[in-house]
């Protein structure tokens, strides 16, 4: 699973992607949402990760780059 972060330099909202080893767009939300369903993707997509470190480690990726999780 792969994650990108986006920041529109015209809008003050930030987004993130959320897409499979094929690339293909699973989830697209506010970055703002994470907090209440990063608990629901641990679940969906079976990571092994605490929902902590799954918000922490996309907080942390850098905007506009495709980061593995």
């Amino acid at each position: 699973m792969y994650i990108l972060k986006t920041d529109t330099s015209n809008t003050v909202t930030e987004y993130l992607q959320l897409r499979d080893d094929d690339f293909a767009l699973c989830q697209y939300i506010k970055l703002s949402l994470l907090p209440k369903i990063a608990s629901q993707w641990i679940k969906k997509y079976n990571f092994n990760i605490s929902e902590k470190e799954l918000i922490d480690k996309i907080m942390a990726a850098p905007y506009n780059k495709v980061v593995k999780i």
